[in-house]
């Protein structure tokens, strides 16, 4: 069996620059290779070799729901919170009552939170 690792994900968004910034302010994630001239595309590093690939496009066709979210495992689950509320962020459960926090039938604790784009992206303390 072939060992696969997961190299990046590719997301299509309006503007290149706010949803760079967005991810670089909230997450951390710093820019680890930009294509384009204009910038129409960034990889940010998310962790080790593991990418988020944003492309900027036009989103027209692209339906966004929270089932086809991006889910990321943080330490500090509650120090980014704080976080969260000190940049005005709003966080949902998976019923969407803000500011809650949703726990998984697994046992962990998430959140989820929306992009520039609408993008639900899921944060987690799965251990």
């Amino acid at each position: 069996m072939p060992n696969f690792r997961l190299d990046h994900v590719s997301m299509l968004v309006r503007d290149i620059a706010v949803s760079t910034q967005f991810y670089v302010d909230v997450f951390g994630w710093p820019i680890v290779r930009t294509s384009g001239n204009p910038v129409t595309g960034q990889w940010l590093g998310i962790g080790g070799s593991d990418t988020l690939h944003l492309n900027q496009g036009d989103m027209a066709t692209t339906t966004v729901t929270k089932e086809n979210h991006l889910a990321v495992r943080i330490d500090g689950f509650d120090d980014f919170l704080a976080k969260l509320t000190s940049m005005g962020i709003t966080y949902y459960d998976w019923v969407n009552t803000p500011n809650t926090i949703g726990h998984h039938p697994a046992g962990f604790r998430q959140v989820y939170i929306q992009d520039p784009n609408h993008y639900w992206i899921e944060i987690n303390d799965h251990a």
